[in-house]
């Protein structure tokens, strides 16, 4: 009876986490939403959303606007934030620290 029971027995495997859609309709939104973050955990917004917060440019908010790029690096550091960024084809994605 224990082998077959064995058998059926769901093992607990915990998936790893896909990160968070955060709120990001206004600056003071994404800062809220960081701050909720559990350490370690990712959330996301989109580059037009980054665009419209970060970006003094008209072009889209890449690699090649650095004003924008700094501006976000320096919104992420703050003590309150702690988050690591990277830049995805589409999206910006946070990691807390």
């Amino acid at each position: 009876m224990d082998w077959f029971k064995s058998r059926f027995r769901q093992s607990k495997v915990i998936a790893p986490s896909s990160p968070l859609r955060l709120d990001a309709s206004s600056e003071a939104a994404l800062s809220v939403a960081l701050q909720r973050l559990p350490v370690g955990a990712s959330g996301w917004i989109s580059k037009s959303e980054a665009a419209q917060l970060y970006s003094t440019s008209d072009v889209a908010f890449d690699e090649w606007d650095s004003a924008g790029i700094l501006a976000l690096s320096e919104f992420a550091a703050y003590e309150e934030h702690r988050c690591d960024f990277r830049l995805e084809s589409d999206r910006v994605i946070f990691t807390r620290t």
